[in-house]
């Protein structure tokens, strides 16, 4: 890790997400980037911070809770949980991170509000567009019911929705499945006036084919922090 400038990579994310998102009609800060920092130490994360970046995301509770709930720079990221949920790591996932982006059931939904108590919790519907048995998330056929089940149970915020397409090496494979995720989201929210635009999907091999699609929020590991060992 000691040949990665992750401050000059979190600027070039940067630059890329401005203009990317520019030349496709919007503003230059309309998306969010979230700097996945799963298994990489904080002192590897602070220079994405120097450069700007603000939203931290993590795939696991357990580590999120020993990297940040008790340093002096909490206070100034808005933590992510971006990876799989487990049921019995709601209640510390609710009172750790800011949002959380894999509520992947209507279950889960229903626990993160049983924990929120009197605060609106902000989480995004993970899809699997794909139906691959490895990942979890709401197959399609059923996300219309979840978000009429869930937009009526109190403390959740549904800011929207969030996929992980099939991998490919090839970003244009992605493409279809992330107009698949901005269609369903266009359709809920013509739909429902509770349900929001958040649109998170785009990772470091796709993020700048999900900004042409409509991604408000890009989940960034790799590009900026260089390969996990």
């Amino acid at each position: 890790m000691k040949d990665i400038d992750v401050y000059r990579n979190a600027l070039e994310v940067i630059e890329k997400c401005r203009d990317r998102a520019t030349a496709s009609g919007r503003t230059p800060d309309a998306v969010t980037i979230i700097a996945a920092a799963k298994t990489f130490p904080v002192e590897h994360v602070l220079p994405a911070l120097e450069a700007g970046i603000r939203d931290i995301g993590e795939n696991r509770v357990q580590e999120a809770e020993a990297k940040w709930s008790d340093h002096y720079i909490r206070n100034a990221i808005k933590l992510h949980m971006i990876g799989t949920l487990q049921k019995n790591k709601v209640k510390k996932a609710v009172n750790l991170f800011d949002i959380i982006h894999s509520c992947s059931s209507v279950e889960l939904g229903l626990r993160i509000s049983n924990y929120s108590q009197d605060k609106l919790f902000p989480i995004l519907l993970e899809v699997n567009l794909a139906n691959e048995p490895s990942k979890t998330g709401f197959p399609v056929s059923e996300l219309v019911p979840a978000v009429e089940q869930l937009g009526q149970v109190p403390n959740l915020n549904l800011l929207g929705l969030m996929a992980i397409p099939p991998y490919s090496p090839d970003p244009e494979q992605s493409r279809p499945y992330f107009a698949q995720l901005k269609q369903l989201s266009d359709d809920l929210c013509s739909r429902y006036d509770f349900f929001g635009p958040e649109l998170s999907m785009g990772m470091s091999e796709d993020y700048l084919v999900a900004i042409e699609e409509g991604a408000t929020m890009v989940r960034i590991g790799r590009a900026i922090f260089g390969p996990r060992s």
